[in-house]
């Protein structure tokens, strides 16, 4: 099945451990114990957008932690922060996802995987995102649009407007780090 999320807002301040998100937390059905091999159901957000801060340890993004997502017009507005690693301005991490029409306004920072639009991203199209956010990570993969990108994904017409910041020493790109 897949939730859907249409025309809601959030504008409180959002803290927890891992699988932090604006409009949804996580979708995370199964993982093997180490956290690998995970399975999420689908989620699919529309005309929705986050003013509020997130934070948590791990997963964090201004409208999802972590899930299969399909997002459209959508924005953040709200700073992102991750104490470990993957944070994004729209997702945390996902398997798969499509994510379009969608912007990132605030700062988000973590210790690896940050992205302004999401921060690990495994298969997905992206497509008309922009970033005018600062994207900060301490170790390592940090882009204005994906921190990290696996090998089947599409990005096109995205555009990053925000500063980059690397402390560590690993790779930072203007729209992937890796």
């Amino acid at each position: 099945g897949v939730a859907n999320f249409i025309g809601v807002h959030n504008y409180g301040k959002i803290s927890g451990y891992k699988g932090v998100g604006g409009v949804v937390g996580s979708t995370q059905v199964t993982a093997g114990e180490d956290g690998s091999n995970a399975v999420y159901n689908n989620v699919y957000i529309q005309s929705s957008h986050n003013e509020g801060e997130i934070s948590g340890q791990m997963m964090v993004g201004g409208l999802c932690g972590e899930a299969q997502l399909a997002a459209v017009h959508g924005y953040n507005k709200g700073n992102v922060t991750a104490v470990g690693s993957y944070a994004g301005g729209i997702i945390g991490t996902t398997s798969v996802s499509a994510i379009h029409n969608s912007n990132n306004f605030a700062a988000v920072q973590g210790e690896s995987n940050i992205g302004g639009i999401a921060g690990k991203v495994q298969q997905g199209t992206y497509a008309l995102n922009q970033n005018f956010g600062t994207i900060s990570a301490t170790d390592d993969n940090v882009g204005g649009i994906i921190g990290k990108s696996g090998n089947q994904s599409i990005i096109h017409y995205c555009g990053n407007y925000g500063t980059i910041k690397l402390s560590g020493g690993g790779s930072a790109g203007g729209i992937a780090g890796e």
